[in-house]
């Protein structure tokens, strides 16, 4: 019904960090895929359920100036992949999470609510200040390329893309409660989140 896609920028300073992330859920039998802008991988999963290639390498990365075109940029490349497609055949959702959390109800939560409805999104239940906060979406498979043309298309932070994208453009959404972050990794700006 779902897979968890982690992203990640998988350098040598982080690999520590994500290998402890990716056996954080493979030791729960979550449903797994990798996109790697880094073009290292993860060892011990399947590189049948891995993107891996290199950002600043692609024709786009002259035009990549922040953490949002990057991200965007690992995505696309994730669902123009054959690893997409597989998965959009095994998955009515897959739920992209940036590989520094450890969230101990999420297959409790997905199971709950991943078939008792089918919105456009699934988003997390931090929203700041005119954003909504991004660390984990849900996307409908079967809408997730156009989904992603959409948010490339509008201005701003991914967090203030997917924010007017749940509002002008009349997407149906449901949003997760309360996701507790047990990992101690930090983000960009030096914050820890201690839920999503």
């Amino acid at each position: 019904m779902w897979g968890l896609l982690l992203t990640m920028h998988n350098v040598p300073e982080r690999r520590a960090m994500y290998a402890d992330v990716v056996r954080y859920y493979q030791d729960r039998d979550v449903p797994l895929y990798i996109v790697d802008a880094a073009n290292h991988g993860i060892p011990g999963v399947p590189s049948e359920r891995q993107v891996c290639f290199d950002q600043h390498a692609q024709p786009e990365a002259e035009h990549c100036r922040t953490s949002t075109h990057w991200e965007l940029l690992a995505l696309q490349r994730f669902v123009h992949s054959p690893v997409f497609a597989a998965a959009a055949e095994e998955h009515r959702y897959l739920f992209k999470l940036t590989a520094k959390y450890k969230l101990p109800e999420l297959q409790r939560v997905l199971d709950q609510h991943v078939g008792r409805f089918s919105p456009h999104y699934f988003v997390q239940h931090l929203q700041l200040g005119g954003r909504q906060n991004c660390e984990i979406v849900g996307f409908a498979c079967a809408r997730m390329p156009a989904q992603l043309q959409q948010l490339r298309a509008l201005p701003g932070i991914l967090e203030e893309r997917l924010r007017r994208l749940l509002r002008e453009h009349r997407v149906v959404t449901r949003r997760l409660p309360p996701l507790r972050n047990v990992a101690p990794y930090r983000r960009g700006s030096g914050t820890h989140l201690c839920a999503l």
